[in-house]
């Protein structure tokens, strides 16, 4: 028999009633996420809009912009461990030019540029246009364009490591960019192959950074040199054909000490050659490095450094990283004079 209106009347709202209360325990439970962590509430809140997103193009809309803002801000607060960053949000502005547009607004990085289907493609232009803002200005102000950029997209290609897709569209972009610059295509790919060991942020990064800080407001020509020199010292450390792993410049003043050779420190087990060559350097700043069981031997070394020669360790590191073809330990440590 068919329902009457009575009836229908009471199953539908028997139905609502329990979607409300589902709803209204859903609602509770986002509250308490909220003010116990944020970050998986913000993750919860993006996943929902996704789903919203099929239903209209400005819920799709939403739903981009939530997503490039968390990826974004996520991802900038573990870069300021080795090196200065200004931590800004970022917001996004939708717009109909093809042209990207980025710029400071009360804090954030406001970024406008126009939608496109592809998130991957939306979190990558978004990505390079936020980057040059939280970097400090004065490196903007002092290094070369093109080197400033290729700097910025490995800087992008490390927020967006866990998203392959991203990193494609990076890479395109910028190789669109510098599609005639020989000098750019030969530089991007050892940039990546010192990132491959994270000695890009951990060394290369911070002494670029640095030596921008110490040179503004001017333009020292022979800056970039000393630069390119250090991504060769660092590139040929990486391909395990290091031989002269100094550089005494004007800008840039350091020594890469490695615990490597086993029938080195077979002969010589408290490393003394090492703390020989690291006094005869003397330079600003010595990193330790080593791989796998080495590195117990050379945080001791970075002890002796820090203790018999003077120096300040300001930070040492372990962690996991490609070596040889395989995800190995490896070990960083940095000491600088006072």
């Amino acid at each position: 028999m068919p329902y009457s209106f009575i009836e229908f009347f009471e199953l539908l709202w028997n139905i609502l009633s329990q979607v409300f209360q589902y709803i209204g325990i859903l609602v509770v439970f986002l509250i308490i996420l909220y003010v116990i962590s944020p970050e998986r509430y913000e993750k919860i809140c993006i996943h929902i809009l996704k789903v919203a997103s099929y239903v209209s193009k400005r819920l799709d809309k939403n739903y981009a912009e939530r997503d490039i803002e968390h990826l974004v801000n996520s991802s900038a607060k573990s870069l300021n461990k080795y090196f200065p960053v200004i931590t800004r949000g970022i917001k996004i502005l939708w717009a109909e030019s093809d042209d990207v547009e980025s710029y400071l607004d009360r804090g954030f990085v406001v970024v406008r540029m126009k939608h496109h289907k592809s998130r991957a493609r939306n979190i990558a232009r978004a990505l390079m246009a936020y980057i040059p803002h939280i970097l400090p200005p004065e490196v903007g102000a002092v290094m070369e364009t093109d080197l400033a950029l290729a700097i910025s997209y490995i800087i992008a290609v490390g927020m967006a490591e866990r998203e392959p897709e991203v990193v494609r569209q990076i890479h395109e972009a910028v190789s669109i960019r510098f599609e005639d610059s020989l000098t750019v295509k030969d530089l991007l790919p050892k940039l990546e192959e010192i990132d491959k060991q994270s000695l890009f942020s951990r060394i290369l990064l911070p002494e670029v950074v640095k030596a921008c800080l110490n040179v503004y407001p001017r333009r020292p020509q022979d800056l970039r040199s000393e630069i390119m020199d250090l991504v060769e010292l660092l590139y040929a450390l990486v391909k395990g054909d290091l031989r002269k792993p100094i550089i005494k410049g004007k800008y840039l003043n350091l020594a890469l000490i490695r615990v490597a050779k086993l029938e080195k420190i077979l002969l010589d087990p408290e490393l003394e050659a090492h703390l020989k060559f690291a006094e005869k350097a003397n330079t600003r700043t010595i990193y330790v490095l080593a791989a796998g069981q080495n590195a117990k031997l050379a945080s001791k070394l970075t002890a002796r450094i820090s203790k018999e020669l003077k120096y300040t360790i300001d930070f040492e590191d372990v962690y996991r990283a490609m070596y040889k073809g395989s995800l190995t330990n490896i070990y960083c440590g940095k000491l600088s004079t006072s």
